[in-house]
């Protein structure tokens, strides 16, 4: 029998852990499920409901800039959905829950969940969910609802194995103009760490059209294509969102750099 050496079996365990940790998970949703169709008469499409009552971009495209000139200019790096309370969101990978953060609010509207979750432990890729409540929470109220987030009523931790496809809460709380909690946001962001030696500097955000599984592929590009068009028609505005300079659907981008408060997108 062939005698295999130690160096070998270190190197083949060192390969397959490294590939591991630089294999990107595959998106099999984009945490809504119900996307439409447009129904023009109410303003509806799936889960979206446009309304004049309420001062906000109902999808926030990954890339869009804020404050554009001034000193706090910065790129949107997430998916942001603009959505009624009540909207489910669902885990997008099998995984392993890796952090979780209560977010009192602070400035703006929180006091809501963060959660990241990770292919595996030992991987160096994330995503990233901000502003989820947990589904035992009563939404036609606006009082804080703090109670964990669960799934099937077991309670989510670090280090909790997830599905894709796993209810897992309602979208986070967000305020309008006049102070008001009456409708709902969450956001979704792929992304690895920037790390000098263990200490971390930064992130770089990445596109998460480009990491979708191939059996979901073509049909979130079209709805991501036509949440925008049917928000423009609504809007009466063609030009709101500028497809044509888009790398892939819903991205002004490709990746995003953020490190000491300032964001720097690439193509």
């Amino acid at each position: 029998m062939r005698k295999i050496s130690l160096f070998f079996v270190l190197t083949l365990l060192f390969t397959s852990c490294n590939n591991e940790n630089n294999e990107p998970p595959l998106l099999m949703n984009l945490l809504i499920e119900n996307w439409g169709p447009y129904d023009s008469s109410t303003g509806v499409s799936g889960d979206f409901e446009f309304r004049s009552d309420i001062k906000a971009i109902f999808f926030n495209e990954y890339g869009r800039l804020y404050a554009v000139g001034t000193p706090d200019e910065s790129a949107n790096p997430t998916f942001e959905y603009k959505v009624p309370r009540d909207t489910f969101v669902y885990i997008p990978i099998d995984g392993v829950v890796s952090h979780i953060n209560w977010q009192p609010t602070s400035g703006y509207k929180q006091d809501d969940w963060e959660i990241f979750i990770k292919p595996s432990m030992q991987s160096d890729w994330m995503i990233i969910i901000d502003h989820v409540v947990s589904i035992n929470c009563d939404r036609s109220s606006t009082k804080v609802c703090d109670l964990p987030l669960t799934i099937n009523g077991v309670e989510i931790t670090t280090g909790t194995e997830v599905k894709a496809g796993d209810l897992f809460g309602y979208v986070g709380n967000s305020e309008d103009n006049s102070g008001g909690n009456v409708f709902g946001r969450t956001e979704i962001s792929v992304g690895k760490y920037i790390k000098d030696g263990n200490q971390v500097v930064g992130t770089i955000s990445y596109c998460p059209m480009r990491y979708l599984d191939p059996s979901v592929k073509q049909n979130l590009e079209l709805s991501i294509n036509n949440i925008m068009a049917s928000y423009e028609t609504w809007l009466g505005d063609s030009s709101f969102y500028d497809e044509a300079n888009m790398v892939a659907p819903g991205c002004v981008y490709s990746q995003i750099t953020e490190s000491n408060g300032k964001t720097t997108p690439a193509k």
